[in-house]
Order: C-alpha cells, then sequence, then structure tokens
C-alpha cells in the first residue's frame, strides 16, 4: 500500500500557526452528510504547546498530564499513513481538543494571543460544549472499502467508523467540506467559521486597545471570567431564554456562584466581629460602616445599583439586613428575629 499524506488544516493566532484535524463522530456511512456539528477539531499538540517556554524533554509529560484531565488524546496513525510536514506520526502523535487549546491558552499564551484566541474560536468553544473528555489513545485505520475506523485501544466496543475518499494517495481530512472565505472569515467551516461583522470587529479592536494597559493576571481572570459568562448564555439557550432575558440570566448565575463563594471568608469576619462587640451588641457601629467592614464590596455595589438611590438615608440599613440574611451571617437583631420566623414559615 503507498504512503498516505494527510493534510492538516491550519490556521493563525496572532503569530502562532494552529494546525488541526476533523475526527468525524458520528456513525454516518457517507462523509458527504457529515456537518459541523459531526467533526471534532483536534489541534496539534506540538503546535499548542509551541512556545510556551516548555523544555522538549517535559513535552511528552505536559501532554500526559494534560490527557489525564480529557483534554489532549494521543492519535496512532497506520504505518502507510503520514502527517504533512509532522515527523514521527507512526509513533503516534499528541492532539488537543478545543478545550484543551483553551486550557493551555489561558495558562502559557501572551494576553494579545489569548485575545485573538478568545475572538477566533469562542463559537467554535461554544459549538463543541457538550463533548465528553478525550479519550486516552485512539487508532486511525484504514479498510480496504474506502473507510476509516476511529478506534479506542482496550475500548473496542466505543469503536466509530465513517466514511473519507480513498481514491487518492493524498488525503486531505478537509477536501469534501465547504473552504469557502470571506474577508471576515477567520476559520473553516468545520464549526471554526467566524464571520465578523464592522460591529463586532470594532468591539474587538476596543478589547485590544484596553487590554494593553491592564496587567497579565488581571487580564488573564478577566478572559476566564468572561468564558465562564459565555459557557453560562450557552446553558440558558436551553431554557428558553432569550435576548435580554437570556444576558441577564446568564449575568445573574455566574455573580451567585461567585457569591457564594466568598460566604466562607464572611462567615469567618462576622465570627470575629461578635467577639469584638461581645460586650456591647446592643451599640454595634452604624450600618454604613458595618457593612463595609463585614461584606465585599461586589455585594455592596450591585445592591446599591439596584435600589438605585443611595442618597436614601435607610439604604444601608437595608442592605446589611439582606446581605446578613443572603449570607447567613447574622449580626443584627433585626436579622436574628427575621431569619427566626422565616425558617418557621413557607409565607411571609
Amino acid at each position: 500500500m503507498a504512503d498516505r499524506n494527510v493534510h492538516l488544516k491550519e490556521l493563525q493566532i496572532s503569530g502562532r500557526k494552529l494546525r488541526f484535524l476533523e475526527w468525524a463522530s458520528t456513525d454516518s456511512a457517507d462523509s458527504s452528510s457529515r456537518t459541523s456539528q459531526d467533526s471534532i477539531p483536534l489541534f496539534l499538540g506540538a503546535d499548542v504547546l509551541s512556545g510556551c517556554s516548555i523544555a522538549v524533554s517535559n513535552l511528552p509529560r505536559m501532554h500526559l498530564k494534560f490527557s489525564k484531565q480529557g483534554l489532549a488524546v494521543k492519535v496512532n496513525f497506520p504505518t502507510p499513513m503520514r502527517l504533512q510536514g509532522v515527523h514521527g506520526s507512526t509513533r503516534g502523535v499528541w492532539f488537543y481538543s478545543i478545550q484543551g487549546l483553551f486550557r493551555v491558552c489561558f495558562e502559557y499564551y501572551s494576553r494579545e494571543e489569548q485575545l485573538q484566541c478568545l475572538a477566533q474560536l469562542c463559537a467554535t468553544w461554544k459549538l463543541r460544549f457538550s463533548d465528553p473528555p478525550l479519550q486516552r489513545e485512539i487508532n486511525f485505520a484504514f479498510q480496504r472499502h474506502a473507510s476509516r475506523c476511529v478506534t479506542t485501544r482496550g475500548f473496542p466496543e466505543e469503536t466509530s467508523t465513517t466514511e473519507v475518499p480513498d481514491s487518492n494517495d493524498n488525503l486531505n481530512l478537509s477536501e469534501s467540506l465547504d473552504t469557502q472565505t470571506t474577508e471576515n472569515a477567520t476559520l473553516s467551516s468545520t464549526g471554526l467559521d467566524i464571520y465578523f461583522t464592522p460591529r463586532v470587529k470594532q468591539y474587538i479592536e476596543e478589547i485590544a486597545r484596553l487590554s494593553k494597559n491592564e496587567e497579565q493576571c488581571e487580564l488573564d481572570d478577566l478572559l476566564v471570567s468572561t468564558m465562564r459568562i459565555f459557557k453560562e448564555f450557552e446553558l440558558q439557550k436551553s431554557q428558553k431564554h432569550t435576548g435580554r432575558s437570556r444576558i441577564l440570566v446568564s449575568l445573574s448565575k455566574y455573580l451567585g456562584d461567585e457569591f457564594k463563594d466568598l460566604q466562607p471568608g464572611i462567615g469567618e469576619r462576622v465570627t470575629e466581629f461578635k467577639k469584638k462587640h461581645i460586650t456591647s451588641i446592643d451599640n454595634l457601629p452604624p450600618s454604613s460602616l458595618l457593612v463595609k467592614e463585614l461584606f465585599p464590596e461586589c455585594m455592596r455595589v450591585l445592591l446599591l445599583s439596584w435600589i438605585g438611590n443611595e442618597n436614601r438615608q435607610d439604604v444601608n440599613s437595608i442592605i446589611q439586613v439582606i446581605l446578613e440574611l443572603v449570607n447567613t451571617s447574622l449580626v443584627s437583631g433585626v436579622a436574628h428575629v427575621l431569619y427566626s420566623r422565616l425558617i418557621r414559615t413557607d409565607t411571609v
């Protein structure tokens, strides 16, 4: 059997070249019927970790680390098959899922590359959001009847088979796909195709401009938080939320999760506060000072914005009671009385 050369498609992320192949994830017998939802993009590990200040001797260890997390997979190709431009492909080549690429991106890439990766591949990440973790290892093998079998080593019951052309010695995994491009198309039409409207391009340029003035760690936190909100935004689609409601619900869910993580610290501060004022429980500091001492600023800002009139005389007292109740960190007599009544009935 003659050698078969597989040509990987590629994209540019800033100055980084990322080559990838498409792994058919359906059992369709007709390759022409596959859609972008049926093909999982796998990014070449050598490109993903290129320029990450990782010693060459440590690359196998890094691949194995991400493989254990279901973010990378070792692909074994048959002897007659060669990846164009990749040496040693018959010994197995490491590839990363879109989730694995983002993990490496936010840990090792420069903030400019992170921004470009987010801008170009966000739609792909959303499309592949429900994919299960990658298997540790898969085999690609060719059969006589123009088929490519993708078999999980050690798990033969999970074998899947899809059709690919077998008439040429040089195989292009994406030649059956629509490769039409436009000025604003970023990637191929395997779910990686994004058309940037003028407004979106304007926003991306503005983000790039603003990010230049930010510290790397702070920008990383912002991008991670943004991706979490995108994830929640995608989940809300199945809940029939649309438009502004979908956005607000996504943001509220994100903030709620973040605020919940802050509760242990609040509890500790409240405990110390009670010890400090054990002899003056009836003479506590004013609400304006107490709220600042016990509760995070983000919670106060949210409620102040919500109430809309921070000049009201009772605004700090209202905020104090609300934050005491929702965080179950009771300090005032009012909060204790309200809470004791609320837990005894399901009506107010």
